[in-house]
């Protein structure tokens, strides 16, 4: 039985248990966020086929979806840091379910476009807020296990969306691999809804805890975008990061260097070798190595800013991110691929130069990922004495 919340909408305490309970629930929000996204990939040849589509168009569709998703982080990271963030988080897992729902009603590719669009403005809404709700919810001392659990369910999210829609598409048609995507994501937002909102501070070792915060400005994003050369990259392991933070960096940047040899060869080489299979364990090893930033990473994101300013700075991340990479990665390929002639050669020429690039830049944080957190942690304990600036006014009792 999990333990039962102090009454009314706040923690004051972060009971493991139900600590645990919340990851469950955005381990599932996260799995359905890319089930979603790749359900979509994953019937898009039959889309083709119906609406007469060229890759380009495809290509297309995935970059309305990120551009929007990029865009809208913005004003929803914003929120996130001055709200209630479990009602930021079931808002966007609700328009994304309802977006997909309208995905599968869609009668040509101007409408597909417009529907996918819509998916990224509720996706936008989630992540911010559900990356400070989590950070709220673990300690630092477990905060990247925490963070790589909930980021697992974007791996099984895609092995779903990917096996489970070409499956479905197949059989019964890619309206309704959208139409059972969208239904479970439904549920979870109802579940989001219901979750307790853990004070701003809940878990950190020095400073106060706080209801509201209202640090983040739109002049505070000017400020974060300073953070985002240092942030880019990172995994594991909380092990590794009891000596230095420098432990999510540098095995994100193995992983990516991983990556970009498993996937020259999963590109190039023949599906098998005799009996034995080549594409499936260097796709495999490719994954996994480009997989390994997610949960570490998010996991530093939140070390190196105080909680008050958690959500726009994960905001200010996907919104480079996505603008910059892979927003338009989709339309560029499928352009590609229809200059060359060739999807592959478009997929080798773009992937192993792109994942050598992020190493590259996960590498520029080391030298200052140390001092970022030590400066985070410095001025959120130094807010004891403010506390009041940040914490909604009480009534005063009579008498």
């Amino acid at each position: 039985m999990l333990p039962t919340p102090s009454a009314g909408p706040y923690h004051a305490t972060v009971p493991r248990g139900y600590a645990r309970y919340v990851l469950a629930i955005m381990f599932g929000i996260n799995l359905l966020n890319y089930m979603d996204r790749y359900v979509a990939a994953a019937v898009s040849p039959l889309i083709q086929k119906d609406f007469h589509l060229s890759d380009t168009l495809v290509g297309l569709i995935g970059t309305s979806f990120l551009l929007v998703y990029a865009v809208c982080a913005l004003p929803f990271g914003y929120w996130a840091d001055r709200g209630i963030r479990r009602n930021i988080v079931g808002v966007g897992v609700a328009i994304w379910s309802v977006a997909t729902v309208l995905s599968g009603l869609v009668g040509n590719f101007a409408q597909l476009f417009l529907t996918r669009a819509a998916v990224g403005v509720g996706e936008a809404s989630y992540y911010p807020a559900g990356t400070s709700l989590m950070a709220d919810y673990f300690p630092k001392a477990t905060r990247g296990r925490a963070m790589s659990y909930w980021g697992a369910g974007a791996a099984v999210g895609i092995a779903i969306g990917f096996a489970g829609g070409g499956y479905i598409g197949q059989h019964f048609g890619w309206r309704t691999a959208f139409f059972a995507t969208a239904v479970p994501g439904l549920i979870f937002a109802l579940l989001a809804f219901s979750i307790r909102e853990p004070l701003r501070g809940a878990v950190e070792a020095r400073g106060p805890q706080v209801k509201r915060a209202f640090d983040s400005s739109w002049r505070a994003f000017l400020v974060l975008g300073g953070l985002v050369g240092t942030l880019l990259g990172g995994w594991l392991s909380d092990r590794r990061a009891r000596k230095s933070q420098k432990g999510y960096l540098e095995v994100g940047i193995v992983g990516y260097l991983v990556a970009t040899g498993f996937i020259t060869v999963a590109l190039t080489a023949p599906l098998n070798i005799g009996p034995v299979p080549v594409f499936i364990p260097a796709f495999f090893i490719t994954v996994v190595g480009i997989y390994l930033y997610s949960g570490p990473f998010t996991a530093v994101s939140q070390n190196c800013v105080p909680p008050s300013l958690r959500a726009s700075v994960v905001t200010m991340l996907l919104f480079v991110s996505h603008v910059f990479g892979d927003s338009h990665a989709t339309f560029d390929i499928g352009l590609l691929s229809d200059r060359l002639g060739s999807l592959q050669l478009a997929l080798l020429l773009v992937s192993p130069a792109g994942l050598l690039v992020a190493a590259v830049l996960a590498a520029l944080g080391l030298r200052t990922v140390e001092g970022d957190v030590a400066r985070a942690e410095d001025s959120w304990a130094q807010r004891g004495t403010g506390v009041k600036k940040a914490i909604e006014p009480e009534p005063v009792p009579a008498g």
